[in-house]
């Protein structure tokens, strides 16, 4: 009902995307589109490019750390580039570092997130403990 009432509700699309029980559980809206639980969190972005939970909630469903998926918009994301994403959006989202230090091989492994920082998969935990 809120999608059918605000199109544009971005919180709308994630929290009824979490509801599914997986990528490819798909959910048919009043407006007659069918949509997986990736649609919905993509199109959750669309509606909203700064939503740190969209682009979380989206890596989430991505099967390993260099698997991507093409948004509406055109950009195509790997599973780490939603999470580092979602940090861009929301510096203090612990969930966000704690889904991307689980990206990584390795204590030592890095990333390079778009802020300039290279956090290792230990300082990725870390930064979760305390934006927690």
């Amino acid at each position: 009902e809120a999608i059918r009432c605000n199109p544009k509700f971005s919180a709308a699309y994630y929290n009824l995307g979490a509801t599914l029980s997986g990528p490819t559980a798909s959910y048919a809206l009043t407006d007659g589109r069918t949509m997986t639980q990736q649609q919905l969190y993509a199109e959750g972005i669309c509606c909203d490019p700064t939503d740190s939970t969209a682009y979380n909630n989206l890596g989430t469903t991505l099967s390993g750390p260099t698997a991507s998926y093409a948004l509406p918009d055109g950009r195509t994301m790997t599973k780490q580039q939603l999470y580092a994403q979602a940090i861009r959006c929301d510096p203090n989202y612990s969930a966000a570092y704690d889904n991307l230090g689980a990206t990584l091989s390795g204590p030592t492994a890095s990333y390079a997130l778009t802020d300039g920082r290279t956090m290792t998969q230990q300082q990725l935990y870390a930064e979760a403990i305390c934006c927690d």
